[in-house]
């Protein structure tokens, strides 16, 4: 899912990272000790805001988990009229220095939420800042000790009405007021649930469904957990039979076979837990294991895609992607692998998690390893077979995407936003401008509001431009 990995762009005078580059041993499966949570506050005096904008992207792929723009309620959306096909009218509103990292903010309202590191101080924070102009709140965090690693924090947070939900790079997941960033409350995935962490760290999003906090410590005490997220309380947890490992992937909620679940892509396969629930439980208790399928990749970094009854899992160096179909017959799963590609024969991704447009239509961008797509802008049909590529003049990279109607906003390495209009039969380059000066590894996902709001971020510099006014 998350921009941290390496291999960059071969035609750049740049040397490939690899683990181990960055002071980091190829795996960290080590206790790494208690913290004291929310030991560090700080809340700031703000001046009034000048004007107001307001959002709602309130995690990992915003409102539907899906990287698409939607309206509250969720239905999609489609570019407002005051939006035309250049983007000589984004407006930014403010931009703010970051500690080195990858980690994409989220949006509850009037607020920006987002995981960073204080590198001189050595401590890991979430902070708040106003959304019309970038004022910091408050800020809350823990000390945490951590080498440099293509940066440090990767996690976008869970916001709702009431909490701030965050999983550190070391496996720290802290809970907070939204208001005001009081602790709530914290567990340690390491020493709690003897989660190994994964190279460059980790960077899975929880997930926030129905007063539930999802998330995947994939250890040998369990594949998944589901806790309180008032309390932290442990509400259900499901096995990991396979001793299958975390990655860095999210955890995301699909319907599959008549039954709402969490799929996750672990280091070893995929699985789907059934997420219970009064409506789309079957029956089934929380946290059954109800299906499993074996995935072979080192390196995990997209996280599933689900569409209709099928399941589109990628990864990168060399891994490729397998396109899976998930069902249910009489309380019998069964999974089927329709397609397995190599990345230069089908879709693939090496980080970013590819957008589902319908059932039929698939977006990604290749990854280095893909051959004559490399970098390149793709559409896939249901199977993952390649559709149309956007060609060698224009290559992307590894940095995100999302979609607004028909318009994709993508973000290549170095800051530079193109807007294309996409479709089943081809693309067109509407525009492209650069939003942060001299990006470096502008790799961390897009926030894309329904309201117009975009916010980017490179490996040290958050920005905010206005796109279009709702």
């Amino acid at each position: 899912m998350l921009a941290f990995w390496a291999g960059l762009d071969g035609t750049r005078d740049w040397t490939a990272s690899v683990p181990g580059m960055d002071n980091q041993p190829p795996t960290r499966v080590a206790s790494i000790g208690r913290v004291s949570f929310g030991s560090w506050h700080r809340a700031f005096d703000s001046p009034a805001e000048k004007e107001r904008h307001e959002g709602f992207w309130p995690g990992f792929r915003g409102p539907r988990r899906d990287n698409r723009a939607a309206s509250l309620s969720g239905k999609p959306l489609a570019v407002p009229a005051s939006m035309d096909e250049s983007l000589s009218g984004a407006r930014l509103l403010w931009q703010r220095t970051l500690g080195e990292g990858h980690a994409a903010p989220a949006v509850f309202g009037t607020r920006v939420y987002l995981l960073d590191y204080d590198e001189d101080a050595r401590r890991e924070l979430v902070r708040a800042f106003r959304l019309s102009d970038g004022e910091e709140l408050w800020q809350t965090g823990y000390p945490c000790v951590l080498k440099r690693n293509h940066g440090f924090t990767r996690s976008v947070p869970a916001v709702t009405e009431t909490s701030v939900i965050t999983l550190g790079a070391e496996g720290h997941v802290m809970a907070l007021n939204v208001a005001d960033g009081t602790v709530r409350w914290g567990i340690d995935l390491v020493n709690d649930w003897k989660a190994a962490i994964p190279s460059w760290y980790t960077a899975q999003c929880p997930l926030v469904d129905n007063g539930t906090v999802v998330l995947a410590p994939a250890s040998t005490d369990a594949m998944m957990i589901g806790l309180d997220e008032t309390t932290g309380k442990l509400l259900w947890k499901a096995p990991n039979p396979q001793g299958w490992k975390l990655s860095h992937s999210s955890v995301m909620k699909a319907r599959l076979g008549g039954v709402d679940q969490y799929v996750y892509a672990a280091i070893g396969g995929l699985v789907g837990v059934a997420a219970g629930g009064a409506e789309g439980s079957g029956g089934i208790a929380p946290g059954t294991l109800l299906w499993s399928h074996p995935f072979s990749a080192n390196v995990v970094a997209p996280s599933p895609l689900v569409y209709g009854n099928r399941i589109l899992q990628s990864a990168g160096y060399g891994a490729g992607s397998v396109c899976l179909e998930v069902t249910n017959e009489a309380g019998e799963w069964r999974v089927r692998e329709i397609a397995r590609y190599v990345p230069s024969a089908g879709l693939a991704s090496e980080q970013q998690t590819p957008i589902a447009v319908a059932d039929d239509l698939i977006l990604s961008v290749q990854p280095k390893d893909a051959g004559a797509w490399r970098d390149q802008l793709v559409a896939a049909g249901p199977s993952g077979e390649i559709l149309w590529s956007s060609g060698s003049k224009l290559r992307l990279g590894l940095g995100p995407y999302a979609l607004a109607g028909d318009r994709l906003f993508a973000l290549n390495d170095d800051g530079e936003l193109f807007m294309i209009r996409v479709g089943r039969e081809g693309w067109t380059l509407l525009d492209r401008r650069v939003i942060i000066e001299q990006g470096q590894d502008a790799w961390g996902p897009l926030v894309l509001t329904a309201s117009g709001i975009l916010l980017a971020r490179d490996s040290t510099r958050l920005v905010c431009y206005e796109l279009w006014e709702e």
